[in-house]
C-alpha cells in the first residue's frame, strides 16, 4: 500500500502546503540583510555558491517556519544532512542541535498525531566553503521522504 505523502502548510487557512516560509540572511548568525520566499523543499546543494540573489556566497543562514501534518499517529524520525550548522524544532522540540558543526547527519524523534498541526523551525548556518541542507522525515508507516514541505 503506497502512502500519500504528509503536507507542511505556510498558511493554515488554505487547505494543502506549497511549502516552507524561507529567509535567508546574509551573515552566519541568522541577522542583518535579508531575502524571503517560500521553497517547497528542503534539498539544496549551494557548493561554494550563494542560495539568493543578495546573499553571499559564504557566511550565510537561513530560517525556514510552518506546519507539519503527519498522516499517522506515531513517531516520527527527523532527519537533517547539512554542511555546516543546523538546528530544528517540532512543536517547540528542540530535535537537532548542531549548529556549530561542519558535514553533518543528525536525526530526532517526536510522536506526532495524524492531522494535527505542528510547528517547525529549521535553521542552518554556512561558515565558508561548500553549503548543503536537507531535511527529511519518516514514521513506521511512511517512508523517508524529502518533499516533506510539498503539498500531497
Amino acid at each position: 500500500m503506497l502512502s500519500r505523502p504528509a503536507v507542511l502548510r505556510v498558511d493554515t487557512a488554505s487547505p494543502g502546503g506549497t511549502g516552507l516560509a524561507a529567509t535567508y540572511f546574509d551573515t552566519a548568525t541568522l541577522t542583518g540583510a535579508s531575502v524571503s520566499r517560500i521553497d517547497p523543499t528542503i534539498d539544496f546543494v549551494w557548493g561554494t555558491g550563494s542560495p539568493a540573489a543578495g546573499i553571499g556566497a559564504d557566511t550565510f543562514s537561513a530560517r525556514w517556519t510552518g506546519e507539519i501534518v503527519p498522516q499517522f499517529s506515531e513517531t516520527y524520525t527527523f532527519y537533517t544532512v547539512s554542511d555546516d550548522g543546523v538546528r530544528l524544532w517540532v512543536n517547540g522540540q528542540l530535535l537537532i542541535d548542531q549548529w556549530g558543526s561542519k558535514s553533518v547527519n543528525a536525526s530526532g524523534k517526536i510522536t506526532l498525531e495524524a492531522g494535527g498541526l505542528n510547528d517547525v523551525i529549521l535553521q542552518f548556518s554556512e561558515n565558508t566553503g561548500n553549503a548543503k541542507i536537507k531535511l527529511l522525515w519518516s514514521s513506521p508507516s511512511q517512508p523517508s521522504e524529502s518533499k516533506i514541505a510539498c503539498r500531497a
